[in-house]
């Protein structure tokens, strides 16, 4: 199949057996039927896959789905999916945007590791613990919302994420981190943002208390009151804090908008909006 661009499969397929795609250097994309529940590790030695679109009704993306698909900069993730198994995305280095959805409980060991042209992202309150590796390497990142479901942060899960520059925390009890999370992370200029009523126990807890500027910030309550939609060929944000950045990304992970203006006029298309510490995906008509 090396010479194969591009598959759609079709709705009555169920079940995808493992390696199913190796080898297909040309592939470029494809289309994942509903029917299939989990993706497995198919994709070995497909170099040039860019775009992956999952119908809603899969489940699960397991272990080492997309691992070393280095040309992945698009992957659209349906609300049916609860489980990104370990190294899913590893070494995906061109993957920019990611919408990891509500209904995600687990995010495995090693999920986005290598994936250094991300450049944000937000872990939904579905989440309690972020798997050892997570997003080790994503050199690119600049910033991570941590909701207040997190309770648990394993092993180098943000080791040598040295473009890290905001970390938003929504948790009032510090989550408890293993070895070496942060360890290659700026602690010097990256600002760590934790409940108001939090701030003292961060920066007397270990290795909270290793960032220099721990300050207070949005609560997760407030948190829950912002939201985002489209109307008449606009993304509006409401609850937001007037000073709240919006940030308005493609799906191909270009940034379209950046500023604090709470009505942004956009073309018809899926966009990914991040704001106050949540990531939403919208379609605009």
């Amino acid at each position: 199949c090396s010479s194969l661009i591009s598959i759609n499969i079709p709705n009555g397929v169920t079940y995808i057996g493992e390696g199913a795609f190796y080898g297909c250097k040309s592939l470029t994309s494809i289309s994942i039927p509903g029917g299939v529940t989990s993706i497995g590790n198919w994709f070995d030695e497909c170099d040039r896959l860019a775009s992956v679109s999952i119908s809603n009704g899969v489940t699960s993306i397991s272990d080492n789905a997309f691992y070393g698909c280095k040309s992945l900069c698009f992957i659209d993730i349906p609300s049916s999916v609860t489980y990104i198994g370990n190294n899913a995305f590893y070494g995906c280095k061109i993957l920019s945007v990611i919408d990891i959805p509500s209904s995600v409980t687990y995010i495995g060991d090693g999920a986005f590791m290598g994936c250094s042209g991300l450049t944000g992202i937000s872990i939904p309150n579905s989440v309690t613990s972020i798997g050892d590796w997570a997003f080790r390497y994503c050199t690119g990142l600049t910033s991570v919302n941590i909701p207040s479901s997190v309770i648990y942060i394993g092993e180098k899960a943000f080791f040598l994420c040295s473009g890290l520059r905001t970390i938003n925390v929504l948790a009032k009890t510090p989550p408890y981190c293993e070895d070496y999370v942060f360890e290659g992370v700026h602690t010097q200029v990256c600002e760590l943002v934790v409940p108001r009523e939090s701030v003292e126990l961060y920066k007397s807890t270990y290795p909270w208390s290793d960032f220099y500027k721990i300050t207070a910030g949005i609560d997760a309550a407030k948190a829950d009151r912002v939201s985002v939609a489209a109307v008449g060929g606009e993304i509006t944000v409401t609850g937001a804090d007037n000073d709240a950045v919006v940030e308005v990304y493609g799906l191909n992970g270009m940034l379209v908008y950046r500023g604090k203006s709470k009505s942004v006029p956009v073309l018809v298309g899926v966009y990914v909006v991040r704001v106050a510490g949540k990531t939403v995906k919208v379609t605009v008509n």
